[in-house]
């Protein structure tokens, strides 16, 4: 029937097909060629103009909003089916802006490869087979086979401490009825008492047919422990004993038991199968059986069914260092990376997605820009130039495009902005520097600066622009990670012609007036600028004892992975140890 139904909706269409159907299946078959061929109709616009376009096509967006304000059941599903539509196309637009340059296929297969729960609509009349946990206010009303009332210590239950409401009613209502003074302190243990004791009844009667009320007598211990009052009054009242247990350690755990129910998705039953062909512990039949059906679906091509596969079973492919041997040339911003996180500085490097980062496109224009425009092109031209690459290259809707290009502008203006209002404290000197410096036998800084400056004091200034919204906060400027190692490649090296390298014999590096990173594009009035003071000697030592310890860090073949404040939007967060993502695959 699949394949039937793939050879009527394909753009190649079997019409012998269509005498086999009846007028009603004929109706729903010409929606579905309508749907299809409006988004075919597009193909080659953006992810979400093809998306529009299909759900433009199923007119469904009318009849839902009717069915939705009409309320009820089927309001509230056609409410949840709405959210459903605005969450597909919050994750189109969350795609396109990761990868700009990606395909409808590529973000089919993207939604497909999403682990989402299924079917809540059957499940939601379904009382699960679990333990109910609840307090004892939420059990009036309803009752269990067995229930457990826990923890029933004096102090806690009854609590006779002092409670009141946030507006303090109570007092009104007692100056109200009994002309009691609000500031006349009114001791309420008998009323509390009273109810504490109605709860507790009320907890112990849930059950239709085995109760357990259990406490703790510990009057011995650091902390003093005893039964509560109402143990002893429920055991007279009901005439039963209570049963006094002695022991000493931990009592053993026996293990849970697993669920007669199963997650219905292919990565749930191969982690499954697996569990039970690794365990010793397992039935040898139900190991057999579980191997058997592994080996089927490995034979299909399911990923993780072959044990070649299994991480736990697999060797390192080599052992060889990533960085061949000799000196490590390592950029400032490496620096950085390498600082936060050893494991997501190398990693990154090794990713093989093709399609860069909007943002890194972003960025890469406003460099070029404010390059242009210092090497003497007149900005209007290159301000217009750069606008237009960006909006070529960005691939957003049509509904955005203005704001998206209103935002660029933005930054182009605000960073010509900057670079005319620096004069009056820098003169430049250098624009995209070339550094290569050594600082030890073991490492040396390579890069490029944005910017290199002179100050008013003849100091040599390092300017670092940043396109991103968020600006660095000015106290953790002192130990900025990318400006000190600048600095540092500064007071080591000397400028010759357009790059910074070692001096020579005779040479003296010039002194260097510290770092500026430069925000254009954040949402404050003026521009944002994060200044870093000159390092003195001292301070550049101890910086540079520190980069021996990141070149063997970068070396492998182990990595360190290191929690750090960029770990909420790292990319590797699946590979990492000390991410309970990555704990799956480092056991």
């Amino acid at each position: 029937a699949i394949e039937v139904l793939r050879e009527l909706l394909g753009e190649q269409r079997d019409e012998s097909l269509l005498g086999y159907l009846n007028q009603r299946e004929l109706e729903l078959l010409d929606r579905v060629w309508s749907v299809l061929d409006a988004g075919r109709g597009v193909l080659g616009g953006s992810i979400e103009e093809i998306l529009w376009a299909l759900w433009s096509e199923t007119k469904l967006s009318d009849h839902l909003s009717a069915v939705s304000l009409r309320g009820g059941a089927a309001g509230s599903q056609a409410d949840r089916d709405l959210d459903a539509v605005m969450a597909l196309f919050d994750a189109a637009g969350d795609y396109v802006e990761r990868y700009p340059e990606a395909g409808i296929r590529n973000f089919i297969l993207h939604i497909s490869e999403q682990e989402l729960p299924t079917g809540v609509r059957e499940r939601r009349g379904v009382s699960p087979e679990a333990v109910t946990v609840t307090t004892a206010h939420a059990t009036t009303g309803r009752e269990w086979k067995y229930v457990i009332v826990a923890e029933v210590q004096e102090g806690s239950w009854p609590s006779l401490g002092e409670t009141g409401t946030l507006l303090g009613q109570e007092e009104l209502i007692d100056l109200i009825d009994e002309d009691i003074d609000p500031d006349t302190i009114i001791s309420r243990s008998v009323e509390r008492l009273a109810e504490e004791r109605r709860l507790f009844h009320v907890a112990t009667t849930r059950a239709t047919e085995k109760l357990l009320v259990t406490a703790v007598n510990a009057p011995e211990s650091d902390e003093v422990r005893e039964p509560s009052r109402f143990i002893e009054e429920f055991a007279q009242h009901h005439g039963v004993e209570i049963n006094h247990i002695q022991g000493e350690g931990s009592t053993p755990v026996r293990a849970p038991e697993t669920l007669g129910h199963r997650l219905l998705s292919v990565p749930a039953l191969v982690a499954e199968l697996r569990r039970t062909v690794t365990d010793p512990g397992e039935l040898g039949s139900r190991r057999k059986q579980a191997a058997r059906q592994l080996h089927r679906l490995a034979a299909a091509g399911v990923p993780g069914a072959d044990p070649s596969e299994w991480l736990s079973l697999r060797t390192p492919s080599t052992t060889a260092e990533l960085v061949p041997p000799g000196q490590v040339r390592l950029s400032p911003s490496r620096i950085e990376a390498l600082m936060n996180c050893p494991l997501r500085a190398v990693l990154d490097r090794l990713d093989s997605e093709d399609e860069a980062p909007i943002a890194m496109l972003r960025g890469t224009l406003i460099h070029a820009f404010a390059e242009a425009v210092a090497r003497g092109a007149d900005p209007e031209p290159a301000a217009e130039m750069v606008t237009a690459a960006y909006m070529e290259l960005a691939n957003v809707p049509a509904w955005s495009r203005e704001s998206t290009e209103e935002s660029f502008r933005r930054t182009v203006d605000r960073t010509h902005t900057w670079l005319l209002t620096s004069r009056a404290t820098f003169d430049l000197v250098g624009i995209e520097t070339r550094v290569k410096v050594e600082i030890s036998e073991e490492v040396s800084i390579s890069g490029r600066m944005d910017r290199l400056e002179r100050n008013e004091a003849g100091e040599l200034v390092v300017i670092d622009l940043k396109t991103g919204r968020q600006a660095a906060t000015q106290k953790d400027m002192a130990e900025h990670p990318q400006l000190s190692a600048y600095q540092l490649a500064l007071s080591r090296g000397v400028l010759h012609g357009d790059q910074i390298e070692d001096p020579l014999p005779g040479e003296t590096p010039a002194p260097v007036g510290g770092g500026v990173l430069v925000y254009p594009a954040h949402d404050a009035k003026g521009i944002t600028t994060r200044d870093q003071a000159p390092k003195s000697p001292e301070e550049l030592d101890e910086f540079a004892a520190l980069l021996p310890e990141l070149a063997h860090l970068s070396r492998g073949p182990n990595l360190l992975a290191r929690i750090n404040p960029t770990c909420g939007n790292c990319p590797v967060k699946g590979l990492c140890p000390v991410q309970p993502e990555g704990r799956l695959i480092h056991g």
